[in-house]
């Protein structure tokens, strides 16, 4: 999956209505991240009605009356993302079960291995506020990507170099130039530290 293109976010929100005000600036921090993206938010119906008139959220969901159901109401979304606030085992479940591509959540209470974008839980992360807590979720989730964003760039270009011999620079269309077949003084013009 191309992590540029995340089109489809879902933010499971916190059960408590408190903490789910609580968690509004890390959700505006999903927003700004996501800005062309679409994000639901997921929660009880109490949460949900918190979303109702949101700048960060486009649509809300309320959880299905079983798991199972709920995963099915999940699939049929086709989430790119789904980032849990919650720190429970059964939201991991729900949105691993949904194979959503991307999982981001707090690596405690035995969920990890249903997550493929843990953060890790340390003394430091335990005693921020709760608002902090909240906000270091997305800014994992910011930093994951940016971090997959630079290995497929990196990848592309040795793609690149594997298959043509030459830099992506080089390249024009369908057209390819091995850099030994550059002239010489293009290459040693390029090699002056000015360009």
């Amino acid at each position: 999956m191309n992590t540029v293109n995340i089109n489809n976010v879902l933010i499971v929100a916190p059960n408590w209505l408190g903490d789910a005000v609580l968690a509004l600036p890390a959700i505006a921090g999903v927003r700004k991240i996501f800005h062309d993206s679409s994000i639901t938010v997921m929660g009880l119906p109490h949460v949900c009605e918190l979303f109702k008139e949101s700048p960060y959220a486009d649509k809300r969901m309320i959880y299905a009356d079983t798991l199972l159901s709920t995963v099915r109401v999940i699939k049929k979304e086709k989430f790119d993302l789904a980032i849990l606030f919650p720190n429970s085992f059964r939201t991991a479940l729900i949105v691993h079960l949904a194979r959503i591509p991307l999982r981001c959540g707090y690596n405690r209470d035995g969920r990890g291995i249903m997550l493929n974008l843990p953060v890790r839980m340390t003394k430091e992360i335990r005693n921020l506020d709760q608002v902090e807590y909240y906000r270091n979720i997305v800014s994992s989730v910011e930093k994951a990507l940016e971090k997959e964003i630079l290995k497929q760039v990196q990848n592309d270009r040795k793609k690149y170099d594997d298959n043509t011999g030459c830099h992506p620079e080089f390249i024009s269309g369908s057209q390819t130039m091995p850099v030994q077949e550059i002239p010489k003084q293009v290459r040693d013009d390029s090699d002056d530290g000015s360009g």
